[in-house]
């Protein structure tokens, strides 16, 4: 593809943009302005706060897919009100315990997946040297060609394309329940009277 040179110079600006702040000790800074206990935890948890709010853990989310591989993460959570440190804290690991728990159960019905793919297509490969040997059906053999192509491609498709998906965001929801959860007043302005 040709560019002119606007183009290629955008290109190298969007390539650029970084879209997280690396600190000084080198770990991935997720800064949030909650200001109030109703953007940190759910609504609808009635007596106690160890629900997060979803749009707090879809922002969080969004920011935490272009944290680089070695970098740690610290989120920082701007309030306006009294906010307790331990529950936003005790909040975060539970969101992402439960959701590490969901991703594992994932990853072990994708290995099963791929082991039940594998086999079928074994099967149906065992049917088709059969199928060579002993008969001599132009339309059968395409038929169990055709099978047995579809049950390894399914194979290889899950173990190698989804399982990658599947790992990388179960190291992002690792790395999100071992972050560090920073809870930081902020001052209000005074309005100017006149």
């Amino acid at each position: 593809m040709f560019f002119s040179k606007e183009m290629k110079k955008a290109d190298k600006e969007v390539a650029a943009k970084k879209e997280i702040l690396i600190d000084s000790q080198g770990d991935a800074v997720i800064a949030v302005k909650a200001l109030s206990k109703d953007r940190i935890f759910s609504s609808y948890d009635f007596d106690s706060n160890e629900k997060l709010n979803e749009e707090l853990c879809d922002y969080v989310w969004e920011k935490a897919k272009y944290v680089p591989v070695k970098s740690d993460v610290r989120i920082k959570l701007y309030v306006n009100q009294p906010v307790s440190q331990d529950e936003v804290r005790k909040a975060f690991k539970n969101k992402y315990k439960q959701e590490g728990a969901e991703i594992r159960s994932e990853r072990k019905r994708n290995l099963w997946f791929c082991f039940a793919m594998v086999t079928l297509g074994l099967f149906s490969l065992a049917l088709l040297v059969l199928a060579y040997k002993y008969f001599d059906n132009a339309y059968f053999d395409t038929i169990i060609e055709i099978v047995t192509w579809v049950f390894m491609w399914e194979a290889i498709d899950a173990f190698f394309l989804r399982r990658t998906e599947i790992r990388r965001r179960y190291v992002n929801t690792l790395k999100l329940y071992m972050a560090q959860v920073d809870v930081i007043k902020i001052k209000e302005k005074k309005s100017a009277k006149a």
